[in-house]
């Protein structure tokens, strides 16, 4: 159903409106596990965003499409957009952006098969968002250490995640 208001928006949004409204909808795709789809919608909504007087709208862009194609195993083709990404966090700074991009680095050097570097990533995302008091972004990332672990046969570490040691 979200998509489908998001079709009906796009029918009628003013040109300033179009690249939020296309990214609202990837967004939607990509939660419901379509991460292909997701991605033409941010092909159409690059068309559409004002880097220059959109900033933010340009960083959500390139970050969902460099967490669409970590999650479609295609962390190769991700790996320079996170960077872009990394750079445009530090221009808009704002701290928690900053603490969404390790999360995205860590996933995507799990993709890359470095996954020590992984870790070491993903342990940081889980500290600074215990500390923030964002249980549900702390969850997930949990789920994303934890995937790394068990791919790592460090399935002591699962366990520990899964009974919420926070000593992690």
């Amino acid at each position: 159903d979200a998509v489908k208001l998001d079709d009906a928006a796009l029918i009628v949004a003013r040109p300033g409106e179009v690249g939020y409204i296309l990214l609202n909808k990837s967004v939607t795709l990509g939660e419901k596990g379509d991460h292909e789809s997701s991605l033409r919608a941010l092909e159409r909504a690059d068309q559409e965003i004002d880097g220059e007087h959109q900033p933010r709208l340009l960083f959500g862009a390139r970050f969902n499409r460099a967490a669409n194609l970590t999650r479609l195993g295609r962390a190769d083709e991700a790996e320079p957009i996170v960077a872009q990404v990394r750079q445009l966090a530090e221009r808009l700074r704002n701290d928690l952006d900053l603490v969404k991009i390790l999360w995205l680095e860590g996933n995507t050097l799990a993709g890359l098969g470095r996954r020590v570097d992984a870790v070491v990533a993903l342990e940081q995302v889980g500290r600074d968002l215990a500390h923030r008091e964002l249980p549900f972004d702390y969850a997930l990332a949990s789920l994303d250490l934890a995937l790394v672990y068990h791919k790592e046969g460090r399935l002591g570490e699962v366990r520990q995640l899964a009974a919420g040691d926070e000593d992690q």
